[in-house]
């Protein structure tokens, strides 16, 4: 039996006058600074039961570094 899982990623890219454009978050909840930031490159390992637990209830173990 063959199974299938999609995975439903965004990338949201800020308006193209950076920061202006945005709200200020400074002091709301947790946010204590904003920042603009550089592209980063991640790697991402999957991880599962030998007995393929996870995936047999339509979960997924992400680990992702970088």
């Amino acid at each position: 039996m063959t199974q299938s899982k999609r995975e439903t990623e965004r990338k949201y890219e800020p308006p193209s006058d950076g920061l202006a454009g945005l709200p200020d978050l400074t002091g709301v909840g947790p946010v204590a600074s904003v920042t603009a930031a550089g592209p980063e490159e991640l790697d991402a390992e999957y991880h599962d039961t030998v007995d393929l637990r996870l995936a047999g209830s339509s979960a997924t173990l992400r680990r992702r570094t970088g």
